[in-house]
């Protein structure tokens, strides 16, 4: 069953709280038109309020209702105008102030990785801790410790557990998204992952009205045991030739001449070569050998296509990372013109790269209606060089996905999907 409604988040139980204003409005409806369109349009106004969004869903047609119930109640209590329009305003006024100002539903996203080479760190756990540090003396510190005690401690008014939430683990490209619920600035996030120095520190501050915040997590390694010297080193076991297995290299061999069949492929027809092909590692040329079983050309031109998809997929986090930077850096504006991202990103990438893409959303990323999932980015159709089966690429603030090309197959690169593997990519 649910869990006990004293261990749900601040978010969570304001949605709660959200649904059951919403509901005695529908219930009261039929007898009190005024005070059940009040209780709905305050439903509404505190679900959203509490999301930080007003994307679309079908609890805005509770707001239509309770539009109906007011004019229900204008036309049968002597047309008094600015009594609805009265408490229109201030819903309106507390949406925008709960939007801006209401700490619920934060969660944190980004990448861990390691401080040596920089290359992603898998499955590292990244959990939130309760136990704050002590609290500020600002004006706002005991409300702010009174909301904490009553939305986040397990144990309110008394000794507060130090567990945490549920912890979330990074991807094998080094993503994670992190669900932080009630924000504090004081709020520790813990990082650890095997062989690296766990890292612990505070959330910091939040920009005004952000929900969801990009944040890097660079972990050291462990130093690596030393052997006491008195005591004699053991060599390392070493295995006979006979032990050799001779399958193992037949297949070495075979992924060798099937790699070295892609790349002659694309010499000797360069319009089947992309720019983005320099992104691709020898995993992606390994996987996409896969499919040249033989040597025809319809097997050899699936395999090219799997690699190009793998390459694209690649460059593609690395503009989605100089998305978000760009926009964090300009107050949420998003780029007019892809130029303007040559300075964020962390390689040099060439105009040749840029050309075959195109901006598709303009404006500021808090406007309503976007979101980190929604698309900014997309690669341009006529740029395919095979669109029966070529993905067309579409990146966002969050990460980078594909649409199939007309033969409809899955590429079989799903992995390769650099981005949060949890996210729903629908709303375009």
């Amino acid at each position: 069953g649910l869990p006990p409604l004293a261990l749900q988040s601040g978010g969570t139980l304001l949605n709660y709280l959200a649904l059951a204003l919403m509901a005695l409005g529908f219930l009261l409806g039929w007898k009190f038109e005024g005070t059940a369109a009040l209780l709905i349009a305050a439903g509404w106004m505190l679900w959203h309020s509490s999301n930080g969004t007003l994307a679309w869903s079908m609890l805005h047609l509770a707001l239509l209702v309770a539009a109906l119930y007011a004019f229900c109640w204008w036309a049968t209590q002597g047309r008094r105008t600015m009594v609805p329009v009265t408490m229109a305003g201030i819903l309106v006024a507390l949406l925008i102030g709960g939007i801006l100002f209401l700490p619920t539903n934060v969660c944190l996203y980004g990448e861990v990785r390691d401080a040596v080479t920089g290359r992603a760190i898998p499955n590292a756990e990244l959990s939130v801790s309760y136990q704050p540090v002590a609290p500020s003396r600002s004006i706002r510190s005991w409300l702010s410790k009174w909301l904490w005690e009553l939305t986040v401690s397990r144990e309110p008014f008394t000794a507060r557990s130090t567990e945490s939430l549920a912890p979330a683990r990074s991807s094998s490209a080094g993503w994670f998204l992190l669900h932080v619920g009630w924000y504090t600035p004081d709020k520790q996030v813990r990082v650890a992952a095997a062989g690296y120095a766990a890292l612990e520190r505070p959330l910091g501050p939040k920009p005004l009205g952000t929900r969801r915040m990009h944040r890097e997590f660079v972990l050291s390694p462990l130093p690596a045991m030393r052997q006491d010297p008195g005591t004699p080193s053991t060599p390392p076991p070493t295995l006979p030739a006979s032990a050799t297995n001779p399958p193992v290299s037949a297949v070495v061999t075979l992924a060798a001449a099937r790699v070295a069949l892609l790349k002659l492929n694309l010499e000797q027809k360069p319009e089947r070569r992309i720019p983005e092909l320099q992104f691709a590692d020898d995993k992606d040329w390994l996987e996409a050998a896969k499919l040249a079983t033989t040597e025809s050309d319809e097997d050899v031109r699936k395999a090219v296509s799997l690699l190009r998809t793998a390459a694209k997929l690649r460059f593609g986090r690395l503009l989605s990372l100089s998305l978000r930077k760009y926009t964090e850096a300009n107050n949420g504006d998003l780029p007019t013109d892809l130029s303007q991202l040559k300075p964020f990103f962390r390689v040099a990438v060439d105009d040749a790269v840029l050309q075959r893409y195109e901006i598709y959303v303009t404006g500021n990323a808090a406007a309503p209606g976007f979101s980190p999932y929604s698309t900014v980015v997309r690669e341009k159709s006529e740029a395919l060089p095979d669109s029966f089966y070529d993905e067309r690429i579409r990146i966002g603030l969050n990460g980078t996905t594909y649409e199939f090309g007309q033969s409809g197959r899955d590429p079989g690169v799903v992995n390769y999907q650099i981005g949060l593997e949890t996210v729903d990519w629908s709303p375009w």
